[in-house]
């Protein structure tokens, strides 16, 4: 076509003011909460996300939330082995919507340490929620993440990039 095309980002259909949130309560008093949500599959980098959380800040804490497509006994394993029980809450699983909205209140930022990537709504979910995103430079995500505004980004696959972030 001779026609200009446009791309418009699709928003998630939830809640989406923060403050019109509530916490689930789990994290009162929690600092450095991080949210690694949706889908879980070996591209998205879960586990770089879990050596990178043992090797940064010991006050920082992880909730793992979505449908494991294999690889859920891999990553408590990877879990047990790094030490982390304590500081992770790893909720596999479908997330209906309703619990959404809870999971974006109490978490700090959302995390999507990507191997690969084209795009992601979870990070114009997590903007929504007013949560900063740690992304990896892959894909979409460095257009959409404004690097030092209103997230961060770090190398793909790189734990010693996604642990300065972090």
């Amino acid at each position: 076509t001779t026609r200009p095309v446009r791309v418009a980002e699709m928003p998630a259909h939830l809640p989406v003011s923060r403050s019109d949130v509530q916490s689930s309560g789990d994290a009162v008093g929690l600092r450095n909460r991080l949210l690694f949500f949706g889908m879980v599959r070996h591209y998205k980098g879960l586990d770089v996300l879990l050596r990178a959380l043992d090797a940064g800040p010991e006050d920082v804490s992880l909730t793992v939330a979505g449908e494991f497509w294999g690889g859920v006994d891999e990553m408590r394993a990877l879990i047990r082995e790094l030490g982390l029980g304590e500081r992770i809450d790893l909720r596999p699983g479908y997330v209906p919507a309703a619990d959404v909205p809870g999971l974006f209140a109490d978490a700090d930022a959302l995390v999507l340490p990507y191997r690969s990537a084209t795009a992601s709504q979870n990070v114009w979910m997590a903007h929504e929620y007013g949560l900063p995103v740690i992304a990896t430079r892959v894909g979409g995500f460095p257009d959409q993440v404004r690097d030092g505004v209103d997230g961060l980004i770090c190398e793909p696959g790189d734990v010693g990039s996604l642990t300065d972030a972090l």
